[in-house]
């Protein structure tokens, strides 16, 4: 699986997607998530966690390929690990 979509499913940790390798695109837009994790060594391209409830941005520093990342409508207050 290349593609996986999984918006407003009131998710509230992102887990389990690690283990799919050939993943490149991964929306999880309108959950209930608040800590970006589990995404370590991952080729995703692109990346929607918008519109969670995630305060600050970590977890991204081992997405080598990321290309695409929408972190909008969050609890954000200071950019950084990015």
């Amino acid at each position: 699986m290349k593609y996986l979509f999984l918006d407003e499913n009131q998710i509230e940790k992102i887990e389990e997607v690690e283990f799919n390798k050939s993943l490149v695109a991964l929306s999880l837009r309108c959950n209930k998530i608040t800590k970006i994790e589990n995404l370590d060594d991952m080729w995703l391209e692109e990346l929607n966690i918008a519109e969670n409830f995630i305060t600050k941005i970590t977890g991204l520093n081992k997405l080598k390929v990321l290309r695409e990342l929408d972190l909008s409508k969050n609890r954000i207050v200071k950019l950084g690990g990015l």
